[in-house]
């Protein structure tokens, strides 16, 4: 019997060269394609924003030493007048009376207080007011009877302060009670 002639020998080539000869799907292809353009665009996007967060944090950089470098300037230009007055105080020390040392000194502490207050400092005197020790960095301890206990009682140096910042906190004596028995 020739295959032409066998029904049963049809159907079994048939169904052995359809998986032999299986051409490429054309969706499987196209998917593949589509999945390799999609991880090439993800690739390229994240070197972009990789390259754009590196200049970004180039820029901060650079930014923050500029200003840096301008506060400093800033603090140094008001500052300044108060060494001018120094140095004049110290070429008239030699020369003249200590009449015009004082006065130059004098000039000194006037302007040291402007030049603090144009770069944002302010100075913390508690004198009188509750301790804190936010603000406040305690050098002694003094019993007293007249104000209540953890009153500042003297300030031995000032304290600063550059906004809501701490540059250094005021150095002070603090009440306490007295001991039991004492009057």
């Amino acid at each position: 019997m020739t295959p032409e002639e066998n029904p049963q020998s049809e159907d079994t080539a048939a169904s052995q060269e359809t998986p032999a000869a299986a051409a490429p799907n054309p969706e499987a292809a196209s998917a593949g394609d589509d999945l390799t353009r999609a991880l090439a665009e993800a690739n390229d996007r994240w070197l972009r924003v990789s390259a754009d967060l590196a200049n970004l944090q180039r820029r901060a950089a650079k930014d923050r030493e500029q200003a840096r470098r301008f506060a400093v300037r800033d603090a140094v230009r008001a500052l300044l007048p108060c060494f001018d007055n120094l140095e004049r105080a110290m070429r008239s020390a030699g020369a003249e009376s200590q009449e015009a040392v004082i006065a130059g000194v004098q000039m000194v502490c006037a302007a040291l207080p402007r030049a603090l207050q144009e770069c944002g400092v302010t100075a913390v005197s508690p004198e009188g007011g509750a301790f804190d020790p936010r603000f406040h960095e305690s050098i002694g301890q003094e019993p007293r009877a007249d104000v209540p206990p953890g009153t500042v009682l003297l300030v031995q140096e000032k304290g600063y302060l550059l906004a809501d910042l701490v540059i250094r906190p005021a150095r002070v004596v603090v009440s306490t009670q007295l001991p039991p028995g004492a009057v």
